[in-house]
């Protein structure tokens, strides 16, 4: 009997949806980013995602930093390898490499602004000002 109250349990633990990724603590700053080389045109990089809540991206050459939340519903927006695009889980909108919709009830891009190349080559954003925008 005890076996079988496990199973359910761990069937029912499967079947819970994910938690939705919390927005980050650290919201103000300035994140250093590292050199430009780290992000090659057509790539995503979500190092800093989990304690700063951005991702870098490099559509043809310029690294930018976005903020991955919907504009629509504030939802916290995934890449999606597969379809190449960042994806709202609940509102299914979509939005390209550089934060602008693919499909989308609003016309909204997502926050999003270049990196900022220092004197020594490496990069930064303020986060400040990404979510000023």
């Amino acid at each position: 009997m005890a076996a079988l109250g496990a199973v359910i349990a761990s069937f029912l633990t499967a079947c819970q949806p994910a938690k939705e990724t919390q927005a980050p603590a650290i919201t103000t700053g300035v994140v250093m980013l590292g050199p430009a080389s780290n992000y090659r045109a057509g790539t995503v990089s979500t190092q800093f995602l989990e304690r700063f809540g951005i991702v870098v991206t490099n559509d043809s050459g310029t690294p930018v930093v976005i903020l991955p939340i919907c504009p629509r519903d504030g939802g916290i927006v995934a890449w999606d390898p597969k379809h190449n695009a960042f994806v709202c889980p609940k509102d299914g909108s979509t939005f390209d490499l550089l934060g602008r919709p693919l499909k989308s009830s609003t016309q909204a891009a997502l926050r999003a602004m270049p990196a900022v190349r220092g004197a020594d080559g490496e990069l930064s954003i303020d986060l400040g000002k990404l979510h000023a925008l």
